[in-house]
């Protein structure tokens, strides 16, 4: 390893023996408060809206979710209610609050439990040029400017 990156990676005793293990603990912490809402987020919210939003974070009794676009944000603030009614029945009555955000990625499709992989709808998008002509008109501009 070179020099300069040795300087950058330190052996997992050292890190800790100098108490800098403090961002992976508090990254477990989080994944274990947010793992029991994880497990019965699909119980929880009502379709389509769960194939669309995601819990990030559970801290101090507000439960932080991502959405897709603003679309799924607005149809949770409607479903809000609800879902934290939902949650309470299914004996997380620890969350008070969900707070909703645009998802900084795009979200990860995941199929409900016993369900088919979900498919994206098909785009209403025009279809992009056809590669190969685009490789003749290349090819044609490329030849009259010799």
């Amino acid at each position: 390893m070179s020099e300069s990156r040795s300087r950058h990676f330190k052996p997992l005793d050292m890190l800790v023996q100098q108490g800098e293990l403090a961002l992976f603990e508090q990254l477990r912490r989080r994944a274990r408060g947010l793992a029991p809402i994880v497990r019965i987020w699909h119980r929880a919210v009502p379709e389509p809206l769960v194939h669309h939003i995601q819990p990030v974070l559970f801290q101090n009794r507000i439960l932080t979710v991502w959405a897709e676009s603003p679309v799924w944000t607005h149809t949770l603030r409607h479903a809000r209610p609800s879902i934290i009614a939902r949650l309470h029945e299914l004996g997380l009555t620890g969350i008070d609050e969900i707070e909703s955000h645009l998802s900084p990625v795009d979200l990860p499709r995941r199929p409900l439990p016993g369900q088919p992989p979900v498919r994206d709808a098909p785009s209403a998008a025009r279809p992009g040029p056809d590669p190969a002509t685009g490789l003749s008109q290349l090819r044609k501009a490329l030849e009259g400017a010799k």
